[in-house]
């Protein structure tokens, strides 16, 4: 089984694996709406795991950065024409493993039986005619 993956700087992605950052700042928005599964980006290597699966998290909205998103973002800024990918934890990654950062989405396999449990179960409570359809 694939899982679209993102990777993200740290501490960041630590942030987004413990639920406290809910928003993540990017230039460029996405259809895709769905599991996405969250990647420490190799370097810095110095500011906590790096290169490692650390969460799979629902990818439920992208929209142009308000001034008010800031604080779900973590950060004390805020610039216009970015956008606030809006996302909540569906598994934190009990032992995580080793992924090959790239940029933009892409897929990687879903290495754990949790991880592919989670995207079940959401597949299910987001079955045709129970909500929002994913895009690719």
């Amino acid at each position: 089984m694939k899982v679209k993956t993102l990777s993200v700087q740290q501490p960041d992605a630590d942030l987004i694996a413990s639920g406290e950052k809910t928003i993540e700042i990017r230039k460029w928005r996405t259809h895709y709406r769905g599991p996405l599964l969250i990647a420490s980006s190799a370097r810095p290597a110095n500011q906590g795991p790096a290169g490692v699966a650390l969460a799979l998290v629902d990818l439920h909205a992208v929209e142009p950065m308000r001034r008010g998103d800031w604080r779900a973002a973590c950060t004390d800024w805020y610039a216009p024409g970015l956008f606030s990918w809006h996302v909540r934890v569906l598994l934190a990654i009990d032992v995580p493993w080793p992924i090959k950062g790239r940029l933009g989405i892409y897929e990687t396999d879903a290495r754990s039986a949790a991880l592919r449990a989670a995207i079940v179960a959401w597949g299910r409570e987001h079955a045709p005619g129970r909500g929002r359809v994913s895009k690719s």
